[in-house]
């Protein structure tokens, strides 16, 4: 009678931990998975974004379970656009930590985690697991290829496409319906042979990018003419100064005893005086009699 009544207790308690699965026929119409390895830290981020079917006000719980060492790091749900942060409840459960959030059919939720990412040298591996606590009536995921990664495998096989860049590769597929009861799991491996992240954290200086000549010429080319203008107005102020200092120069005559006896010549001409020894007149040229 008490080994019966043990495992009774055993069973209710272990029923009374375990998050409710499907709760009054909760559904998930759509759930998007976004794997970025290697993003902005040397790990996975995992995004969850759904949107619960059917329609109406009242919030129906929804207990999404997460690796247990994962650092959650977002929770909110979209508005107009936007994300605005949203109230949720984290419990451990059978090593998983239960994010709970209550949600309303027809808006889309977003969650985000960081989970450690399997680095062997230059391999990397990492197992997505779902579990299906419910069903979901369309269920994709996406990885998004971190720079000069290689030889990538996945399995179940993804698709290769482009982000929205249209540059960067972009791996993912369509899984349809996952009903309640049916578990998912995706394994990665590639060949990344250096630690660069797809978004380096705010404030980590960005890798210098040599420049070409003509850049480089772009780049000083305000400092160059800066420097000419400087020195062609040096040039020109030394020029206006050195042709008033010799116009103002005065140029001594020499005057012999002979010449200083005799009278003073003018210029038939203009008029103005000559200097002894004068033969043409400094001012309009004139020949000047004797």
């Amino acid at each position: 009678m008490k080994k019966k009544l043990l495992l009774l207790f055993v069973l209710i308690f272990s029923l009374s931990v375990m998050p409710a699965q499907a709760q009054g026929g909760t559904v998930i119409d759509q759930m998007v998975v976004q794997l970025l390895p290697e993003y902005d830290r040397a790990s996975m981020l995992v995004i969850y974004d759904f949107m619960l079917s059917g329609s109406g006000d009242a919030p129906q719980r929804v207990p999404l379970l997460i690796p247990l060492d994962a650092e959650l790091t977002a929770v909110a749900r979209e508005v107009d656009g936007s994300l605005v942060v949203e109230v949720y409840d984290a419990q451990v459960q059978n090593g998983w930590q239960v994010v709970t959030v209550n949600a309303t059919p027809g808006v889309v939720y977003h969650i985000e985690y960081y989970d450690a990412l399997d680095r062997q040298g230059k391999e990397r591996h990492y197992t997505y697991a779902w579990q299906g606590m419910f069903t979901v009536n369309d269920f994709s995921i996406s990885v998004l290829a971190p720079p000069n990664a290689s030889k990538w495998t996945f399995s179940p096989d993804l698709t290769l496409g482009l982000a929205r860049d249209g540059s960067t590769p972009l791996y993912g597929a369509d899984f349809g319906t996952l009903e309640a009861g049916q578990d998912f799991t995706l394994d990665i491996s590639y060949y990344k042979a250096d630690d660069t992240l797809t978004a380096p954290p705010a404030g980590t200086p960005a890798p210098e990018v040599p420049k070409s000549f003509n850049e480089r010429i772009k780049a000083y080319l305000p400092y160059i003419l800066g420097g000419l203008g400087v020195l062609m107005l040096l040039i020109g102020a030394w020029l206006y100064w050195r042709m008033g200092r010799d116009s103002r120069e005065v140029v001594p005559v020499k005057i012999s005893k002979a010449d200083s006896k005799k009278p003073a010549r003018y210029c038939p001409q203009c008029g103005r005086r000559a200097e002894p020894g004068d033969r043409f007149c400094r001012s309009c040229g004139t020949r000047l009699r004797n």
